[in-house]
């Protein structure tokens, strides 16, 4: 009888697994390809160039997030995010990050050191954001899982003002941009994009709202493998993709006539920061494994190098102060591969120091020692009273009370 009632048990335990695993089959089946995303949903029903509300009733109250620890001794310098970001933006008193596992959206008040959640989209794998001059749109770049592999997918997103402001019941909108695009910018004083459309052996340059309308072609070229920026409303960057095994090359595109202009070339390892007037390039080379930073006027095609060696994706140029770019410069440069160790995430900066340099006058100011971070896209804060950051080690968003 003891024996008969075991068997039953066995039995029933054994039927329930077989259910699970059947149950688990079946939606693992049904949802092939699927990250969980909002935007994996979307993309299944709204094809590129529709519009649809994607975000209802997302006010969130304030969490009471402390983003104020005083770090490095001293409390200008501080953490605001201690989960990865996928990149940012920051007004005069805010910053506005997306948070890289959810690409939920948080904004944070820099004088009162609190955030706030002002989105709630869920869109997972985001690893870049693109913004608009003033901050209400953005296009967040991510990886999708579908049955032909990873896919990158780049959703452009609309804010409504009532999250901006914190009141009323918010709606967002949002579009897919086509699946062939491989590098953004956004314009610095227009609500616009510029991206790179492959289209088999041909790649297209393209001006469009962020809403994907109005699009104008201005570039074409069978070379596909650039890194665009828009660093002033004249004109857009195109940088080869960096790397020590080839020679780069930094052109620039007339926005009016669509004119392709060389500014650089034949340069291992070039990788560029252009001046918001388009005057100067700041740029490194690999030279014998090791990084050589200089000054490029366009004006007068000269190079002036710079002693303190860094990388340009660690530095920002101050649009208030003209001849004034900020750094984060490493203590230590192992002999490799730049950039592409770097890239890759062979090694690793442990120790930036930021400074502020003018190229003209020559003077230099360490600002901050000893940050213990790999700093990345720094920006500023419109009154340039704060720098924001990034650090490359675990992608957390950091911040630096300059005045």
């Amino acid at each position: 009888m003891e024996m008969n009632k075991k068997i039953i048990i066995i039995a029933i335990v054994v039927t329930v697994i077989l259910g699970l695993i059947a149950g688990g089959y079946f939606l693992f089946i049904k949802n092939k390809g699927k990250t969980g995303g909002i935007a994996d949903i979307i993309s299944g029903f709204f094809p590129t160039g529709q519009e649809k509300d994607i975000l209802q009733n997302n006010l969130i109250p304030s969490n009471g997030e402390n983003i104020g620890a005083n770090l490095a001794g001293s409390g200008n310098f501080f953490q605001i995010s201690h989960n990865p970001v996928s990149g940012a933006f920051a007004t005069s008193a805010f910053v506005r990050y997306i948070e890289q596992s959810t690409g939920h959206i948080y904004e944070v008040d820099l004088q009162k050191k609190s955030s706030k959640r002002i989105s709630n989209t869920t869109i997972l794998g985001s690893f870049n954001s693109v913004w608009s001059f003033n901050g209400d749109k953005l296009v967040i770049g991510y990886l999708d899982e579908s049955d032909y592999g990873l896919q990158v997918k780049n959703f452009s997103l609309k804010i409504s003002d009532e999250t901006a402001t914190f009141t009323g019941t918010s709606t967002a909108q949002g579009i897919f941009l086509p699946t062939d695009t491989i590098s953004i910018a956004s314009s610095p004083s227009e609500d616009k994009i510029f991206y790179l459309e492959k289209s088999g052996d041909s790649t297209t340059g393209i001006i469009a709202t962020f809403e994907d309308k109005k699009r104008a072609a201005i570039f074409s070229s069978v070379i596909s493998e650039f890194n665009v920026s828009w660093p002033n409303k004249n004109n857009i960057a195109l940088l080869t993709r960096p790397s020590a095994a080839i020679t780069g090359f930094l052109y620039f595109i007339d926005i009016k006539t669509g004119a392709l202009q060389k500014i650089l070339g034949d340069i291992k390892g070039l990788t560029a920061l252009v001046s918001p007037d388009g005057g100067q390039v700041f740029y490194s080379e690999n030279r014998n494994n090791n990084i050589v930073t200089k000054i490029y006027d366009v004006k007068n095609k000269t190079a002036d190098e710079f002693y303190l060696r860094t990388l340009p994706e660690k530095c920002v140029w101050s649009r208030k102060e003209k001849d004034i770019i900020f750094c984060a410069v490493p203590t230590n440069l192992p002999q490799v591969d730049y950039p592409d160790y770097w890239y890759q995430g062979l090694i690793s900066f442990e120790n930036d120091s930021i400074w502020k340099i003018n190229f003209v006058s020559g003077e230099t100011t360490e600002l901050l020692k000893d940050t213990n971070l790999d700093i990345i896209n720094p920006l500023f804060t419109l009154s340039e009273d704060y720098l924001i950051f990034i650090n490359k080690k675990d992608n957390t968003l950091w911040g630096l009370k300059l005045k």
